[in-house]
């Protein structure tokens, strides 16, 4: 049975949910606490698969509820469910919460995204991974692209210039998808390509984002690994895009190739770390699948990870996202 703690110092929410949700209960084991501490002492005595939490709350907000809960049981999941979608917490969310849940919310959508969450494990069978993947808030990225797209988006107020260099950051395009596809700054939209997040987003939040400490920046020794990464998946995700609409797969379908090839090794820029033990390339892929799933990326595109080393494994019987993919390394690699 599937562990979830709901957090919200206000009781009649707390009882709301409750009520809410109590067709689930045969489903999952649900507690309820009313504020942060709270929580964290349930938590140091309890199992817990998934942390559901209000965003302003005394003594200790969601964010920082949250935050300790990465540092301290990175295993578990967590949610922001909450009507403040503004404000310097909710940037700090981006960090510690996987997604964000407005209020008010329907069992449905509360349900499917636990659901969507707890499936992903089967993409990930290695727990040790899954918990390194659940503890990852923020990636590294070059700090000079960062000043670039600082200076385009401040300055010159250039968009073009600014979209262009943002989606050549797998970092910036992993977490532009992360926020859009949740409620972190507004209305959640099901998007699965990095420059329509980019345009989703705006100057303003981009810029706000990129003050936030969303993003690690790279020491010396990681600059190079960060930017051949960088260089590598642009050119997957390129060469991807273009056998996909040679193949005659529809403009959504190639995108979704483009988007999966930018992104199927994301999890390359944490692997190694301090924090993390290496991963095979196999290894590779399947966490950076496991990782924009639990961050609310569509299940199209997690699916075009998942399966882009081995597309026979799949339930296609015919050119995918996947399989452009897979092609699209194959080109790369021969050309290098």
């Amino acid at each position: 049975m599937i562990n979830i703690l709901f957090v919200d110092d206000q009781l009649n929410i707390l009882g709301g949910l409750r009520r809410m949700l109590r067709s689930y209960r045969r489903e999952w084991n649900m507690n309820f606490v009313s504020g942060g501490l709270e929580a964290l002492q349930w938590l140091d005595e309890n199992p817990c698969d998934i942390v559901v939490s209000d965003m302003r709350m005394p003594l200790m907000d969601g964010s920082q509820l949250l935050t300790r809960v990465r540092d301290q049981h990175p295993a578990t999941m967590r949610l922001v469910l909450s009507g403040q979608s503004e404000g310097p917490a909710i940037l700090r969310a981006i960090t510690c919460a996987h997604q964000f849940l407005a209020k008010p919310s329907t069992p449905d959508l509360i349900k499917s995204t636990i659901s969507a969450a707890i499936e992903l494990r089967s993409c990930l069978d290695n727990e040790d991974h899954q918990t390194q993947a659940m503890g990852v808030g923020s990636l590294p990225s070059d700090v000079r692209l960062h000043e670039r797209l600082e200076r385009a988006i401040r300055h010159s107020k250039d968009f073009e210039a600014a979209l262009n260099i943002a989606i050549s950051d797998p970092a910036v395009s992993a977490k532009a998808l992360q926020v859009v596809n949740s409620s972190f700054l507004g209305p959640p939209s099901a998007c699965e390509d990095p420059a329509a997040a980019v345009k989703l987003l705006g100057l303003d939040n981009l810029a706000a984002i990129l003050a936030a400490d969303v993003f690690v920046h790279a020491s010396d020794e990681q600059r190079q690994l960060v930017n051949d990464h960088a260089q590598f998946t642009q050119q997957v995700a390129a060469q991807a895009f273009e056998i996909a609409k040679l193949f005659g797969l529809d403009h959504a379908a190639a995108v979704r190739a483009r988007t999966a090839g930018q992104l199927h090794l994301i999890a390359q820029l944490f692997d190694g770390t301090e924090q993390f033990s290496p991963l095979s390339h196999i290894q590779q892929v399947s966490t950076s699948a496991f990782l924009l799933g639990i961050w609310g990326v569509p299940k199209a595109t997690v699916k075009a990870i998942t399966n882009c080393l081995n597309p026979g494994d799949g339930d296609a019987t015919e050119m995918d996202a996947a399989t452009s993919v897979h092609l699209a390394r194959h080109l790369v690699r021969v050309r290098a």
